[in-house]
């Protein structure tokens, strides 16, 4: 394994266990936090693709307000996810350097099918992305995981990454997603390399 060196405008951040008194869950993370600070990279007139479109996440609110407005793209390759186009990010029909952001969350547990891999979608995005674009994932973090961000994005600089820890489970209807345990995910905010 790789040795990952942190320059000063780089961040390393553990995630403290999911408790529910202090908001630290996952995906409350990511929009609470996360969400707005990646956002705040863009200018009006920029494009960011959010690929694997869930349908109750709406990103696109950090992007765009009255003082700045990001064009935003959902796809997906599930046209039932009604996503703004139907995409296959393996082979992705856009054309290269044509989006300033990329959104991958959740994504890559669903990577199931012939000529579906994690390296693909690495590919088609590093290829997508202007050179200097910004890309937000959120991968497995689990022990042995394949997605470290010394070896699995090598046409990417790391500036910020971050652990969360804890295994979900659902506590009560109401309440919502609660977890406890070893690392689950790791979010990282990079750049793509010239």
């Amino acid at each position: 394994m790789g040795v990952i060196t942190f320059y000063p405008h780089q961040r390393l951040r553990m995630i403290a266990p999911y408790d529910r008194t202090k908001n630290s869950k996952g995906r409350e993370f990511i929009n609470r936090e996360l969400m707005p600070h990646f956002a705040s990279f863009f200018r009006d007139g920029d494009r960011v693709l959010y690929v694997g479109k869930q349908p109750f996440w709406d990103y696109s609110v950090f992007f765009n307000g009255p003082h700045k407005q990001v064009e935003f793209i959902t796809s997906d390759i599930e046209e039932s996810a009604k996503p703004d186009v139907v995409d296959n990010i393996c082979d992705s029909q856009f054309e290269t350097d044509s989006f300033d952001g990329v959104i991958l969350i959740g994504m890559f547990d669903s990577l199931k099918g012939e000529g579906r891999s994690s390296k693909k979608v690495i590919s088609e995005t590093h290829r997508i992305l202007k050179p200097g674009g910004r890309l937000f994932a959120a991968v497995d973090g689990r022990p042995g995981g394949k997605y470290d961000p010394v070896n699995a994005w090598p046409d990417f600089y790391v500036d910020e990454v971050y652990y969360v820890w804890g295994e979900t489970h659902l506590v009560e209807e109401d309440k919502g997603w609660y977890g406890e345990g070893p690392n689950q995910a790791i979010l990282l905010i990079m750049r793509n390399r010239v």
